[in-house]
């Protein structure tokens, strides 16, 4: 599975969870719809996954020192 899949398989699962929980027709205890979101979005495949395709952790600050010449 790539990383883009598994963050994308992630919020569905989450957003399907939220949709239960919100859906007046079919009550969902709150406490056991934030459990099954901490499951779904709490792992530590998931945050690496999203460390790798966050562009902003491809790129920093870069830092120049120029050595000045002493003629």
């Amino acid at each position: 599975m790539t990383d883009n899949e598994m963050c994308l398989d992630a919020l569905r699962l989450a957003r399907m969870e939220l949709s239960r929980y919100i859906n007046p027709l079919d009550p969902f205890d709150s406490v056991q719809a934030l459990d099954r979101l901490i499951e779904l979005l709490d792992s530590d495949q998931l945050d690496a996954a999203l460390a790798r395709i966050d562009a902003r952790n491809h790129f920093s600050v870069m830092d120049f020192r120029y050595v000045e010449k002493v003629c």
